[in-house]
């Protein structure tokens, strides 16, 4: 079973990694099920799902928070929100202590 999440996981980055070189941007249609996914996995990993979840709010948040601050001080776009998806993924599949590493 991990093997096969494990397998998910590779793929769904290759392929966001794929649209982002090709189109600059990182789809809701991929990320949202990863998050989703991620979640899943860490509930039949171990039966605790909370630091998944808060890992994928709070990785989401920080660079939310980062592209805010930017866009309010420079008055432009400094970071899109595909990044702050892309560490929700991390997060969700890694847990909340983990997303220093990711």
């Amino acid at each position: 079973m991990i093997y096969l999440f494990s397998v998910i996981l590779c793929v769904g980055l290759i392929w966001l990694s794929w649209i982002d070189i090709k189109t600059l941007t990182i789809p809701n249609l991929f990320t949202y099920p990863l998050v989703v996914i991620g979640l899943l996995y860490a509930y039949l990993l171990s039966g605790d799902v909370l630091k998944n979840l808060m890992g994928a709010v709070t990785g989401y948040s920080i660079f939310f928070a980062i592209e805010f601050i930017f866009k309010t001080v420079r008055k432009k776009a400094g970071l899109g929100r595909g990044d702050a998806k892309l560490l929700a993924v991390g997060g969700a599949w890694c847990g909340l202590f983990s997303l220093p590493y990711i």
